[in-house]
């Protein structure tokens, strides 16, 4: 019913400094309707959103990982150096929510554990079947039933693991008489979940996966936001690939090794072995209630969960934003690193080098950035305001504008690194929440049109606040007053350029018969002369 929904759509994004509000914004642009979606594909899409004049405004391109994507990046800088003097994009990587959670799913996908299937089996098994929701409550005494697995973001299913191994006792009791009253359900999923509870170590597996997404899960949360956090992201992610490095990593390796990303777990000898590995304790808890495992099973479960951190770890490796310098150095934003004026100096020229050598800012200016930086952290109320900045109650931008207003001297250079730094992503959060927004808008026998502005709509109403804050202004009020004539002015240009399409088509139809009836005298003219020619040869022979 809706033509729509059956066209792949790419939204766009802009994230930018709003100087109404002094802040880094992130809003809906637009949504291009694509056939195929190969990188020239996506490009060409790109070009007719933004116009090929205003590509060199993009300062970076934020995505997910696929190698389209990559290709796409590729492409756009070999446009802007073609076309516009050897401008290039700023490089931090792929989204790092998206590397957090695919690597969270590569790592369980080294183990030989049936917990995905289990899970979805689970849930499948009572979900929408209210005969055995009702003798499950009348065997377990309980309501509580299995959540249900999401395919997409991995780290989410943390809540279903651990419903999964707290009622895997009355799972356990529903299938155990399922089985004597001879009423087994003939289903796939049945038989999953019987399978996977003949396994004695299941509990220890469902409790490790939970405390492994755990581990990742504030990570994803804190980075879900569109204030301006880049410059935490070197940190955070550092730490996260510490800790998890921390459990299979030998210490002495860890500590002497001069980046995380150049550890090499794939070498046994930078590795605790699996009889070493530490079990986190819930996992440790769920262990000791399992009766007459032995040694040898343990040591293989222990083998399992090893290759599982390793496997995530190696894929934060291959495509985490660790891998740029420039992630670690936006970082000389943050208030905590500006305050060791060393490690601030040396991050911020690493930032300033990346904007010279792609064009984004002339060295003579990149010079003055640093002075005013470095006069601006050495000021004793500046430092002090520093020292009590707190990320999850200030935003960023407000924080160095209130600071450059604080200082002696003013800071015009600063403050435009400062509008050109904050506005690089940090993650694709926006664009995925579109979709949901998408799904929403999307009605029955709707245009493209209609879809777009009803996401400029819920945009405005969104970076308003709320439809209690929204203005109405008188512009508006005349807008939805002259809501038909310009319905019937749209109308009227629509039917004008259909009949000169139509007009087009027809003189393009009567240029083609014209020209097949050209070709076809064309055609018997060399025909008889053919035949005069041949006739002239028989004469002269």
């Amino acid at each position: 019913m809706n033509a729509v929904s059956r066209t792949t759509q790419m939204d766009v994004h802009l994230r930018f400094w709003d100087h109404d509000k002094s802040l880094v914004t992130t809003r809906y642009f637009d949504s291009v309707f694509l056939k195929r979606t190969r990188a020239v594909d996506l490009l060409d899409g790109l070009k007719g959103s933004f116009g090929s004049k205003n590509l060199q405004k993009i300062l970076q391109l934020s995505m997910d990982g696929p190698n389209v994507n990559l290709k796409l990046l590729s492409d756009l800088n070999a446009e802007l150096r073609t076309s516009f003097g050897g401008l290039q994009l700023l490089q931090r990587g792929s989204c790092s929510l998206h590397v957090v959670h695919n690597a969270f799913k590569t790592g369980m996908s080294k183990t030989s554990w049936e917990i995905v299937p289990f899970l979805r089996s689970s849930y499948n098994l009572f979900h929408d079947s209210p005969a055995r929701r009702a003798l499950y409550t009348e065997i377990t005494r309980s309501t509580s039933f299995p959540d249900s697995f999401c395919g997409t973001r991995w780290v989410e299913n943390a809540n279903a693991a651990e419903k999964a191994a707290a009622i895997l006792g009355n799972v356990r009791a529903y299938v155990e008489e399922t089985k004597k009253a001879k009423s087994v359900p003939q289903s796939w999923s049945f038989e999953t979940v019987c399978k996977a509870l003949s396994d004695e170590l299941l509990e220890p597996k469902l409790t490790f996966f939970s405390s492994t997404a755990r581990i990742l899960e504030p990570f994803l949360n804190d980075f879900q936001s569109d204030d301006p956090i880049a410059p935490f992201l070197y940190d955070e992610l550092h730490s996260l690939l510490n800790n998890l490095m921390q459990r299979v990593v030998k210490p002495d390796v860890l500590r002497t090794a001069k980046s995380l990303v150049k550890i090499d777990v794939q070498d046994a000898k930078n590795l605790i072995t699996a009889e070493h590995f530490e079990l986190d304790f819930a996992t440790r808890s769920a262990l000791k209630k399992v009766k007459g495992v032995s040694e040898k099973d343990v040591l293989l479960l222990k083998n399992d969960m090893r290759s599982c951190i390793i496997g995530i770890i190696l894929k934060m490796q291959e495509k985490s934003p660790l891998k740029y310098s420039l992630t670690r150095a936006l970082s000389c934003l943050d208030p905590a690193v500006a305050l060791d004026n060393v490690t601030a100096e040396r991050r911020l020229s690493v930032c300033l080098d990346a904007l010279v050598s792609s064009g984004r800012m002339p060295g003579s200016k990149a010079d003055r950035v640093k002075m005013e930086f470095v006069e601006l952290c050495k000021d004793s109320r500046v430092r002090d305001e520093m020292k009590s900045f707190n990320r999850s109650e200030g935003r960023l931008d407000r924080f160095w504008v209130d600071m450059t207003k604080m200082s002696p001297k003013p800071c015009p250079n600063f403050l435009d690194f400062l509008k050109t730094i904050l506005i690089i992503s940090h993650g694709n959060a926006s664009v995925e929440r579109g979709f949901s927004v998408n799904s929403e808008c999307i009605v029955e026998n709707q245009t493209e049109k209609s879809l777009v502005a009803q996401r400029y709509v819920y945009d405005a109403v969104q970076d308003a606040g709320g439809v209690d804050k929204f203005n109405i202004d008188k512009s508006l009020i005349h807008s939805f007053r002259n809501a038909h004539s310009l319905y019937k002015d749209e109308m009227k240009t629509q039917k004008n350029a259909a009949e000169r399409e139509d007009e087009i088509r027809f003189q393009n139809k009567r240029k083609q018969s014209e020209i097949h009836e050209l070709e076809a005298k064309r055609e018997k003219m060399l025909a008889e002369a053919s035949k005069i020619s041949a006739e002239i040869e028989d004469l002269k022979k």
